[in-house]
C-alpha cells in the first residue's frame, strides 16, 4: 500500500513539474510589461499610441493608414501617483532631453528624463498655463493663469528663485522665449507683448501687436512662439487660424482660412523648426501640420482616428516632441521622418 502511495505521489510531482515547464514556456514568449513603450513602424503603416484600458495583443500588427512619421522613436507614458488627472497644456525640452510641462489640474510643473521618470514636481501657488526655457536653458519661466506675473524656476531641481511682474492677466496667457526676447499673448486684450529680460529677470516691454489686425482678426488666441527673424506666430481657438506677425505689427500670413468646411482643424501649439519651417499641433483634426516659413503648406502628418489629440510641441536636436493630455504621454519621433 505505502509502495502505490508513493508512485502516485510521483506521479503527481511529475505532473506538476510538467505544468510548471509548460507555465515558465509560455511566460517566456509573452511580451514584456512596461510603462515605457517602444514602438518602430514600417513604411505605409501606422501604429496608435498605446492607450491605458487597452488590453495587449501579443500578435497585434499596425494597421494600414495615413502615415504619420516612418519612425516613431518612443512613447513614453508619465506616471502620476495620488493626485488628479494631470492637464498638461504645455512643454519645453532642453538639450539633455529633459521634459517641462505645466500640470493645471494638480497646480505644478514637473520634469521628466528623457525616459519619461519624474526628476522633480514643483507645487505653485497660482495654476500654470505655458512653460519656456529661458538663460541657456538654467531657468525655465511659467505664466499663470489670470496673473500678471510668471515664476522663475531653475532647471535642475524646480527650486522658485524669482517673481516676474509682466501685467498680463488672462486665463491662457500664451508664451515664449527666445534669446533675450520674452514674448506672453493676451487673449483679454488681443494682444502680444514683447519684453526685452533683463540680467535681473525684470521685463522691459518693448513692442506691442495688436491682433486686431489679424486676417481675420483673432479673438481668442492662446498659444504663441517667436522666432529669431522678429516674427511671432500665434494660434487663435474661435478662428482656428494660425497667424504671423512682425514686431512692427505687420501681418505676415494666414494658414486656416482655405482650410474646407468639411475638415476640421483646431490649432493648439506651434514651434518651428532650425529651417524655420513651422509646425502646428492640430488638435481638431488630429494631426501635425508642416508650413514653409512663408506660410505655404508643405504636408499633413495625419494619426489614427483612435490616437490622443495633441496640445503643445517642440523642437529639440532635431526631434518633434509632442504633449498628449488625455493619455499623459509625450509622444518623440525624429525630424528625418517628417
Amino acid at each position: 500500500m505505502a509502495k502505490k502511495l508513493d508512485d502516485k505521489d510521483r506521479s503527481i510531482e511529475l505532473l506538476h513539474s510538467e505544468i510548471k515547464a509548460a507555465h515558465n514556456k509560455l511566460k517566456q514568449q509573452r511580451l514584456p510589461q512596461s510603462s515605457h513603450t517602444c514602438i518602430t513602424v514600417e513604411e505605409e503603416n501606422i501604429s496608435s499610441i498605446p492607450r491605458k484600458k487597452q488590453k495587449q495583443s501579443e500578435s497585434k500588427k499596425p494597421k494600414k493608414g495615413n502615415l504619420v512619421m516612418t519612425k516613431m522613436e518612443k512613447v513614453t507614458s508619465m506616471e502620476f501617483h495620488n493626485e488628479k488627472s494631470p492637464k498638461l497644456l504645455s512643454l519645453a525640452v532642453d538639450e539633455a532631453d529633459n521634459m517641462f510641462t505645466a500640470d493645471q489640474a494638480n497646480k505644478c510643473i514637473k520634469c521628466f528624463d528623457r525616459n519619461g521618470e519624474t526628476k522633480w514636481v514643483s507645487p505653485l501657488d497660482n495654476t500654470p498655463y505655458n512653460v519656456s526655457l529661458i538663460n541657456n536653458e538654467r531657468y525655465i519661466a511659467v505664466t499663470m493663469v489670470n496673473s500678471k506675473s510668471l515664476d522663475i524656476l531653475r532647471t535642475d531641481d524646480g527650486i522658485k528663485v524669482k517673481d516676474v511682474e509682466h501685467g498680463v492677466a488672462c486665463p491662457c496667457p500664451g508664451l515664449s522665449v527666445c534669446d533675450d526676447t520674452l514674448v506672453i499673448c493676451d487673449c483679454n486684450t488681443k494682444n502680444i507683448y514683447i519684453h526685452k529680460i533683463m540680467p535681473d529677470y525684470k521685463l522691459v516691454r518693448m513692442h506691442t501687436i495688436s491682433l486686431q489686425q489679424g486676417k481675420p482678426p483673432l479673438t481668442y488666441p492662446h498659444y504663441v512662439h517667436v522666432i529669431p527673424s522678429r516674427k511671432v506666430l500665434v494660434s487663435d481657438y474661435d478662428t482656428n487660424t494660425v497667424q504671423a506677425f512682425t514686431f512692427q505689427d505687420n501681418h505676415i500670413f494666414t494658414y486656416g482660412m482655405a482650410v474646407s468646411g468639411s475638415e476640421a482643424f483646431q490649432p493648439y501649439g506651434v514651434c518651428t523648426d532650425a529651417e524655420d519651417n513651422i509646425l502646428i499641433a492640430d488638435h481638431g483634426g488630429n494631426k501635425i501640420i508642416q508650413l514653409t516659413p512663408d506660410g505655404q503648406l508643405i504636408k499633413k502628418h495625419l494619426f489614427e482616428e483612435d490616437s490622443p489629440a495633441f496640445y503643445a510641441l517642440t523642437v529639440a536636436k532635431e526631434r518633434l516632441y509632442l504633449i498628449a493630455t488625455d493619455e499623459s504621454c509625450a509622444f518623440v519621433a525624429p525630424l528625418t521622418a517628417l
